[in-house]
C-alpha cells in the first residue's frame, strides 16, 4: 500500500546521556565512520560512557539550559539509560562514535535552539529535541539478521549571520543557525571483509551533500528493512532546506548489500532478464499510485515516469514479505503529494526473480 514520506526533522539518534544533569553520575564539529568493525565484544563500562557524555560537568550554556530544568533533566536522563544499554552490546569503537557524537550533538543542538543568545524558545527547542532523541536513542543500537548494527552521526551547526539572514529574505525570522544531522548504520564488532565492505557503502551515502557555507540545513535518517547473513537492505531518507526557499526538498533512496559479494544489488540479481519484470512492475505500480493519488482528488500519474522510476535498483528496498518500489517525490506527482511506497509480495513476483536470487526474494514468507 502507498505511503507518504514524512516531513524529515531528524535529530540524529545515539543518545543524549546524562548522570541526572547535576548530580554524580565554528564551521562544525562532525563524528565520523571508520569503515569496518574493530573487534567483538563490549567496549568501555557503562559508567565511564556515562562520564565522559554528561554534559553537567559544563556549568555554562547548555549545561545551564538543560541540567537547571527539572523536565529536560528528567527527559536526558532517561536517554541516559537507553544509552548505556546500547554501549554495552558495541565494541570500544563503537563506544567512542557514542562519545564523539554526543559532543557534536551537543554543539549543534546549542547552536540551532540558540542558547549561546538565550533565545526566548531555546528551552522548548530543547525539551523538541530530547523527546526525539529519546526516540532514537532506542535503536541506536539494532540487533538484527546475526549483526549488530549502529547508527553513526555526522552532526554539526553554523550560525545563520545578519548578512545571511537578510540574503535569504527571512530576515528576523530565520532560524539561529543552520544545521546538518546525518545518520547511517554501521556494522559494528566484525573485521570481515564483507562487513568492512558494507560499512563503506553506508558512509559513502552518509556524507553531506551541501557546505555549511551554502545556508543550508540538510538531514537523513534511515532504516534497516531487512537483513541476513546473505543481504541487508537499507532505506534512506532526505531532506535540505535552503534558507528562504518555499518549501524543502525531500528525498527517498534505498541500498541493497550482497553480503558475500560485497556490492550493491542489481536488477539481474532480483529478476531473469526477459521475464517481463519491467512491465510488470510498472502495471502494479501503476495501480498502488493510481488508487493512492485517487484518494487525495489527482489523476493518475504518467505511465512513463512510474516505468523511469519502478525499473530502477535503487528505488527497491527488500522486505520478509515483499519488494517496495519508492517513489520519490517530484518522480511520479507534484511535491504536494510527497513520496510514494508501493509494495508487491514476493509470491507474486516469483514468475519473474532470478532462481539464483537469496531469500526471502526467492523463498517468500507464508502467506
Amino acid at each position: 500500500m502507498a505511503g507518504r514520506v514524512r516531513g524529515l526533522v531528524l535529530v540524529a539518534a545515539l543518545a543524549f546521556a546524562v548522570t541526572g544533569c547535576g548530580r554524580q553520575g565554528g564551521e562544525e564539529s562532525a563524528s565520523g565512520a571508520p569503515s569496518g568493525g574493530a573487534g567483538s565484544g563490549a567496549g568501555a563500562p557503562a559508567a565511564s560512557i556515562e562520564a565522559q557524555l554528561d554534559p553537567c560537568a559544563d556549568k555554562a550554556g547548555l549545561a545551564q539550559k538543560v541540567c537547571q530544568d527539572p523536565a529536560l533533566a528528567a527527559a536526558a536522563g532517561e536517554i541516559k539509560a537507553k544509552l548505556a544499554e546500547a554501549a554495552g552490546a558495541v565494541s570500544a569503537e563503537g563506544d567512542k562514535l557514542i562519545v564523539d557524537g554526543q559532543k557534536a550533538w551537543l554543539e549543534t543542538q546549542a547552536a540551532s535552539c540558540g542558547v549561546a543568545a538565550n533565545a526566548p524558545d531555546a528551552a522548548q527547542c530543547l525539551k523538541t529535541a530530547l523527546a526525539q532523541r529519546l526516540e532514537d536513542a532506542k535503536t541506536a543500537v539494532e540487533q538484527k539478521g546475526g549483526f549488530t548494527f549502529q547508527r553513526v552521526e555526522i552532526n554539526a551547526a553554523q550560525p545563520v549571520t545578519a548578512e545571511v539572514a537578510a540574503a535569504s529574505g527571512l530576515g528576523e525570522n530565520a532560524p539561529p543557525a543552520v544545521t546538518r544531522e546525518l545518520s547511517y548504520p554501521r556494522i559494528d564488532g566484525v573485521a570481515s571483509a564483507a562487513a568492512q565492505k558494507f560499512n563503506a557503502i553506508m558512509a559513502k551515502m552518509g556524507q553531506p551533500r551541501f557546505k555549511l557555507e551554502d545556508a543550508t540545513t540538510e538531514t537523513s535518517e534511515y532504516k534497516i528493512t531487512f537483513a541476513s547473513p546473505k543481504l541487508v537492505s537499507v532505506q534512506f531518507l532526505t531532506s535540505d532546506y535552503s534558507l528562504g526557499a518555499a518549501h524543502p526538498n525531500n528525498g527517498m533512496t534505498a541500498v541493497t548489500v550482497l553480503m558475500d559479494e560485497g556490492r550493491e544489488i542489481t536488477a539481474e540479481d532480483i529478476f531473469k532478464p526477459g521475464s517481463g519484470w519491467e512491465l510488470y512492475l510498472t502495471r502494479r505500480s501503476m495501480r498502488g499510485l493510481t488508487k493512492t493519488f485517487a484518494e487525495f482528488g489527482a489523476g493518475p500519474p504518467e505511465l512513463t515516469d512510474v516505468r523511469d522510476t519502478a525499473t530502477k535498483a535503487h528505488n527497491w528496498t527488500v522486505t520478509d514479505d515483499g519488494l517496495v518500489v519508492l517513489f520519490p517525490p517530484y518522480s511520479v506527482g507534484p511535491f504536494a503529494l510527497g513520496g510514494q511506497e508501493v509494495k508487491i509480495p514476493w509470491k507474486d513476483l516469483q514468475p519473474y526473480v532470478n532462481p539464483n536470487a537469496p531469500p526471502p526474494i526467492t523463498q517468500p514468507k507464508p502467506s
